[in-house]
């Protein structure tokens, strides 16, 4: 999470810089981020389509943000929405690999590592996406 809210505070300011300049080259861009933000440039030749980070690309290409968290012993969750209100929100889900403190407090299911086992399993042992869309007018919406 700190490594996500770093990214959004180095985006802001990025941005910042970036319209002051109207517009700057791909190099000039690159010095703007180097003087104005503390999280490190990746080298472009280093760059690959995949394995990328879901919610780090939606921050910094989309100007996302993330607005709320849950981590428990089996798994770390974000929300990331866009600044629209009424905009689509994404829950981005991974399994945990290492002990936290928390190993004692019961993991709610829907936060349960099962679900990403199953999903991995259905899916060859490969990442993907799992989507579930629904709009709740009112409290206890769901329930009628």
């Amino acid at each position: 999470l700190e490594t996500y809210k770093t990214l959004e505070k180095d985006s802001t300011a990025f941005a910042k810089g970036y319209s002051d300049a109207k517009r700057p080259e791909c190099e000039a861009a690159r010095k703007i981020w180097k003087d104005t933000c503390s999280t490190p440039l990746k080298d472009p030749k280093a760059f690959t389509s995949s394995g990328q980070d879901l919610v780090e690309q939606l921050i910094i290409g989309a100007s996302w943000r993330v607005i709320a968290h849950h981590e428990c012993a089996e798994t770390a969750s974000v929300l990331i929405a866009p600044r629209d209100p009424k905009g689509v929100k994404f829950v981005v889900t991974s399994r945990r690999e290492a002990a936290t403190t928390r190993e004692s407090s019961p993991v709610p299911n829907h936060f349960s590592a099962s679900h990403i086992n199953r999903f991995y399993k259905a899916h060859a042992g490969r990442a993907g996406v799992a989507v579930l869309g629904f709009e709740v007018v009112s409290p206890g919406g769901l329930k009628e």
